[in-house]
């Protein structure tokens, strides 16, 4: 991964979150420093800023396009340029996404992980292993299996970047994560997910694809399932029904004041 950003502590920044992550990242502050790297290599993600001191960060971005072709490998712009005609410069240049300054640590890595899904080419992934006793993805201790269906296995683990906080590790299977088009909609999803905060729908605490896996961690939420409940206790009363739909209801509302559809609501 090669990112581009004349401004040292940005560029600091961006070059931490990425190497905490697991990538590696080579970091250039001038156009011309990136250049003759991209004349040798092409790298798996381009992050380019437009204001560069040497030359603008949509000129390399088309010299680029020129030397390598226009799908070679993905690029994300990340700029304090934020106007629409901005944004519209910078797709029309050669770039694939486009993140405006400020940004948040989960915009910059969702935004990575959806791009190198998209292009990455579909490998044989290894089995995880848990023998080792290793935390998963170097950061989630695995305490047991909470279930497994069609798409994967969920865990349930503590996550040791939050002090030991107690999530749900949806982890997809090898044959889903081999699938450019099911890796990039289940990105795109769980970015979509992390949006959202509101107290009847759990939160996400973290997503990508690494190691060739792709994982989704929510907030691990104690106790049965509703038809669990009501094989045990008997039906609910009209006041537990009721406050039972009004949450449903708000959460549903609040999906759609984001402009999601949940797809998966059965009776």
């Amino acid at each position: 991964m090669i990112a581009v950003e004349d401004e040292a502590s940005i560029r600091n920044l961006i070059e931490s979150i990425l190497v905490n992550r697991g990538y590696a990242v080579e970091c250039y502050d001038t156009a011309s420093g990136a250049w003759g790297r991209l004349l040798r290599k092409r790298p798996n993600l381009l992050i380019l800023d437009v204001g560069l001191p040497d030359q603008s960060g949509l000129d390399l971005l088309r010299r680029v396009r020129a030397l390598h072709g226009p799908q070679s490998f993905p690029v994300l712009i990340v700029s304090g340029r934020h106007s629409e005609r901005d944004i519209l410069l910078g797709y029309e240049a050669g770039a694939d996404e486009y993140l405006t300054k400020p940004f948040s640590r989960e915009e910059l890595l969702a935004k990575c992980a959806v791009l190198i899904a998209r292009s990455k080419p579909a490998l044989e992934t290894e089995a995880i292993d848990l023998s080792k006793g290793e935390p998963l993805f170097d950061r989630y201790d695995v305490r047991g299996t909470l279930g497994r269906g069609a798409f994967g296995v969920v865990y349930q683990a503590r996550d040791l970047h939050q002090q030991g906080r107690l999530v749900a590790l949806k982890v997809c299977d090898e044959e889903h994560a081999r699938d450019p088009e099911h890796r990039l909609r289940f990105l795109r999803e769980s970015y979509a997910l992390a949006s959202l905060d509101h107290p009847a729908i759990v939160s996400v605490v973290d997503f990508g694809l690494l190691d060739d896996h792709l994982y989704l961690a929510m907030d691990y939420v104690p106790g049965p399932t509703l038809a669990r409940h009501v094989a045990l206790s008997g039906p609910l009363s009209p006041g537990e029904t009721l406050a039972l739909l009004s949450s449903l209801a708000e959460a549903l509302t609040h999906l759609d004041e984001a402009g999601l559809v949940h797809r998966d609501l059965k009776p």
